[in-house]
């Protein structure tokens, strides 16, 4: 591992932007053009560094230039410190600007909404002048739009989070139960044949290979809806079989309209809340944050 050891007067953020940018573009020149500096300037600049640290960043014997081993270890500290920075500096924008104008919040379908409507109250209070944007959505359409930034939040299914760039917190997990009308099949303990028979009821679309996984059971024959209360009423009317989560169909439970298929097993779909680590957070966002942390699950 290196150590770098380094004043103020030795390196500035700036230098740290030059191994960046020759990085991304593979040469001093493209560099110095897109920092619209000289491009003895930017070697000169890599090469006080370089002397400095007493580390050879990167590899100039080819027409690209290429980072060195102990480069790349270089450049992910660089990158590290630069983000950092960077998050800072639009941090310290919105301080002066009061509350955000405007938060957009993607939430999973299956979510409960009722696990945070306390939150969402408060935060009418609290911040009355900020708009909120909430959208109900199914399966990775939350994680998609957060990825593209195209909302500032998302309440989504924990596994499908595994982009580094991302950061979350637990919110809640909802118990899935597989179920039908007793109507449909005469009692919890039907065979696997005989449930191959019958028509599996599914929010959203789902391909053949798809069979095995997220609880889509083999079988011919099945119904796509786009949301839950759909799903539910077909569920209740004997059309199909398929899981719900267990704080919808409660009272379906208790009075007998819907049994569960015990040779299927029971789900668990966590949900987490997810931010870009690179943005901002303001003051509404840090709030919807911090409150949804202390939510006990």
């Amino acid at each position: 591992m290196i150590t770098l050891r380094y004043t103020e007067q030795d390196m500035n953020l700036d230098q740290l932007q030059i191994i960046e940018i020759i990085n991304e573009t593979g040469s001093l020149t493209s560099a110095a053009k897109k920092l619209l500096r000289s491009p003895s300037a930017i070697s000169l600049n890599l090469k006080n560094l370089e002397e400095e640290w007493q580390v050879k960043i990167f590899d100039r014997s080819q027409y690209r230039l290429k980072l060195t081993r102990e480069g790349e270890e270089v450049l992910n500290r660089v990158k590290s410190i630069l983000s950092e920075t960077r998050s800072l500096e639009e941090y310290i924008k919105t301080l002066g600007n009061g509350p955000e104008a405007a938060i957009r919040i993607s939430i999973d379908k299956i979510f409960p909404f009722q696990r945070i409507e306390s939150l969402i109250k408060d935060l009418k209070f609290k911040f009355p002048e900020t708009h909120l944007y909430i959208t109900v959505e199914s399966k990775l359409t939350p994680f998609e739009k957060l990825h593209s930034k195209e909302i500032d939040l998302a309440i989504t299914f924990e596994r499908d989070v595994k982009d580094p760039t991302l950061e979350t917190i637990p919110v809640y997990t909802v118990n899935m139960l597989p179920v039908a009308s007793p109507t449909l099949i005469k009692s919890s303990n039907i065979k696997a044949k005989e449930l191959e028979t019958k028509t599996q009821i599914i929010v959203g679309e789902y391909k053949k290979e798809d069979i095995g996984k997220a609880g889509i059971q083999a079988g011919e024959s099945k119904w796509s809806v786009t949301d839950l209360a759909t799903k539910k009423r077909l569920l209740t009317q004997g059309l199909g079989y398929g899981y719900m989560p267990l704080y919808l169909i409660e009272e379906e439970l208790e009075s007998g309209e819907l049994i569960e298929i015990k040779i299927m097993r029971k789900g668990k779909a966590p949900f987490c809340l997810a931010k870009n680590k690179n943005t901002p957070m303001g003051p509404v966002k840090s709030f919807i944050w911090d409150s949804i942390k202390s939510i006990k699950q």
